[in-house]
């Protein structure tokens, strides 16, 4: 296969998996509220959160799949056919596993949708912390790539892990035992120690927000679901916090600034996405 074949390739695959993931999320998610007590679990979000969640990631994955369209003035066409390169296979799989988690969720297979999480958040972490993608220091090209393809994926991926993962363990409905509240209350805690492990190593500051969004909807869920609860409130301190700390790493008053640009950088530490490997 050529070099304009598989990137011909590479283009309608992404653009069909993107369109698909996309038509699962409509067709099995938001025009399906899965919001029974089936569904009620101590890291249930906020439906309506949950939709403005998605309606991000997808205009800002929408963004990277009309690169290929479009020419970048930052970037040459080298660099940016070895991006797409890396970066494509890791989004159409994303895009393929979220359509199939979906409809798995939708039909009650709560065990295998779990496990397809579990896949894809390997699959996003490779990405991740393999090539590197948050190392990217155009502005444009790090939001364009790194939090439409990593960043923000990854944040849904491992909150839907809990959410999903709360069912799998039947600690969802109205009648929660007290051990599984307890856990509930515990592991919570990821989404603080998480973000702020990842503002500290990368500055990535898109995936704090990413993730303070999905525990504002926890948040206002918890507080309309049991009032008198530990798990609305310690949402909203890892809310408030995680979202103060991004905010520091965008202003690059805390954390490693982001500097330079793509097309400059030359070697392997500044520019993992370019070393083909």
């Amino acid at each position: 296969m050529t070099r304009e074949s598989q990137f011909y390739f590479r283009q309608v695959s992404s653009i069909l998996s993107f369109a698909l993931a996309v038509y699962g999320n409509f067709r099995f998610y938001l025009l399906n509220s899965h919001y029974g007590h089936k569904y009620d679990t101590p890291f249930t979000s906020l439906f309506v959160v949950n939709v403005v969640f998605w309606v991000i990631q997808y205009l800002l994955q929408l963004v990277f799949v009309l690169q290929y369209f479009t020419k970048n003035e930052t970037t040459s066409a080298q660099d940016q056919q070895k991006i797409d390169n890396i970066v494509g296979h890791h989004f159409v799989t994303n895009n393929l596993l979220n359509f199939f988690w979906f409809w798995l969720f939708k039909k009650h297979h709560f065990i295998l949708s779990e496990l397809l999480l579990i896949a894809n958040f390997l699959n996003l972490l490779g990405l991740y912390i393999i090539h590197k993608t948050y190392s990217i220091k155009n502005v444009s090209n790090w939001i364009s790539v790194h939090l439409s393809t990593a960043s923000i994926p990854l944040a849904w991926t491992i909150y839907a892990l809990f959410w999903n993962g709360a069912i799998v363990f039947h600690s969802n409905g109205k009648h929660i035992s007290l051990v599984l509240r307890i856990l509930a209350n515990v592991f919570i805690w990821d989404f603080l120690l998480v973000p702020l492990a990842f503002l500290a190593l990368y500055n990535d500051y898109g995936f704090g927000f990413a993730t303070s969004l999905l525990m504002l909807g926890v948040t206002i869920d918890q507080f309309f679901t049991k009032i008198i609860s530990l798990q609305w409130i310690f949402a909203a301190i890892i809310c408030a916090v995680v979202f103060l700390a991004s905010a520091l790493g965008a202003s690059g008053q805390v954390f490693v600034k982001r500097s330079g640009t793509l097309a400059n950088a030359t070697d392997r530490e500044q520019a993992p996405l370019l070393s083909g490997n």
